[in-house]
């Protein structure tokens, strides 16, 4: 970990904890554009704190980020001393809900970080990611002012004029292009990762909103994160017991490559793992040699089709992994996902679905051959609550299988009236 505490003390990465707390208060640390003492955590029964907060994680991210320290007392702006503050993951919740509901575009990716004070209150410390969503508007205290743009300078909260407004956002349909840019660029590699010719292909690829940087995942933790994807939060019985094949794990740039070769029995995938936070997948979803008979229940051994349910089944896949991936680096603002099914050059490929309530394959002339699926582009949370973690993988799932005239999900559970996941 790297804080503007660090950086003042001229101290390398590492633990922010009590030893580092007293550093700064003997050398007098000041506040900075990133960084902000703060005595108590908001008072709840302060009728205006909602819009204190609000204004204060606007000002923070629209900044660039940073660290507000509860807990700390400051002497003209400079650290003073380290009462502590009572803590609970409620209070976590309540400013976390406040990011998010008070704040447009909502601040996502929020941390917190409890440091033990041997006995005493803890110091509390509120990292503010770096967003791409800037600028950031909060709700002002006074309802006849709507929202403000507030903008750390210094230690200091000030309100953007008209032209730095226009400016932010200016640089955010930038970053919004650059962005777009690379994901389409990484989605157009991954797709390269299999030879398509030999069947249809599932591309993954998602980048987080806010890189991971410092200590590279180690193999054993790559092994894990794709080993322990928790398939029972999005599929059926059958499909959420099928155990993963052993894969090869190896090294590749900057992250771990996971890949299972053709066997003719289970379709080859490969899978990047990247220590930055971000994911590729590529899965053969047809082609099998030893399904060419098997045509009436699958099409696997088709070059140019391949079944609705194997859809659901690894884009569930990739999503339990990336989730993993996520809370094991803590990735916690959010990935840009662009997923999509690519076939043999120039040929149109169809998704097949089966008749419900039989095992036999819907006709062909009552599906669609599409020669260009449209690979879809979203905004994903893989660390969302179970029931919106589900209902965006529906949706996604969705949208693949539609462009083929293919209608029922079949493996992914289904939700109920409230967005809960309906297991039994």
């Amino acid at each position: 970990m790297f804080t503007p505490i660090h950086r003042v003390l001229g101290q390398a990465p590492g633990p922010l904890d009590s030893a580092l707390i007293d550093r700064a208060i003997e050398q007098r640390v000041e506040e900075a554009t990133d960084l902000e003492f703060k005595a108590e955590v908001y008072p709840a029964q302060n009728q205006v704190w909602r819009a204190e907060a609000a204004k204060d994680i606007a000002a923070m991210a629209n900044a660039g980020g940073g660290w507000f320290l509860f807990g700390i007392t400051d002497d003209d702006d400079e650290a003073a001393s380290a009462p502590g503050v009572s803590w609970s993951d409620g209070e976590a919740q309540r400013l976390r809900d406040v990011a998010y509901n008070l704040i447009a575009p909502p601040v996502v990716g929020v941390e917190f970080h409890p440091i033990p004070r041997g006995g005493a209150d803890p110091v509390v410390a509120m990292r503010i990611p770096s967003t791409s969503e800037r600028p950031h508007f909060a709700r002002s205290k006074k309802v006849e002012e709507g929202l403000v743009a507030p903008l750390r300078n210094g230690p200091h909260t000030v309100f953007m004029s008209e032209a730095q407004i226009a400016d932010q956002y200016r640089q955010r349909f930038q970053r919004a292009r650059e962005r777009r840019e690379e994901l389409e660029e990484a989605y157009r590699a991954t797709a390269d990762w299999l030879d398509r010719e030999n069947g249809v292909c599932l591309v993954f690829e998602a980048i987080p909103r806010e890189y991971r940087s410092g200590q590279r995942l180690a193999e054993i933790a790559a092994s894990a994160v794709y080993a322990k994807r928790p398939l029972r939060l999005l599929l059926r019985g059958d499909y959420a017991t099928q155990s993963g094949h052993p894969a090869e794990v190896h090294r590749g740039l900057r992250g771990w490559v996971l890949r299972l070769r053709t066997n003719n029995v289970m379709p080859p995938y490969r899978i990047g793992l990247h220590d930055d936070g971000a994911m590729s997948s590529c899965h053969r979803l047809s082609g099998l040699a030893d399904h060419q008979g098997d045509s009436e229940v699958a099409p696997r051994g088709e070059r140019d089709q391949c079944l609705s349910t194997d859809v659901e089944y690894y884009l569930a896949q990739n999503i339990a992994v990336l989730r993993n991936l996520a809370e094991h680096l803590n990735v916690t603002g959010g990935y840009s996902l662009r997923v999509g099914l690519v076939g043999p050059d120039g040929a149109p490929i169809m998704v097949r679905d089966s008749i419900p309530g039989f095992a036999s394959l819907v006709p062909e002339d009552q599906r669609e051959w599409v020669k260009n699926f449209r690979p879809l582009t979203v905004e994903f949370d893989p660390l969302a609550a179970e029931g919106q973690l589900l209902a965006q993988t529906r949706t996604l799932a969705a949208d693949l299988i539609n462009q083929s005239g293919a209608q029922h999900l079949k493996a992914l559970l289904p939700l109920d009236e409230s967005d809960t996941p309906v297991t039994s």
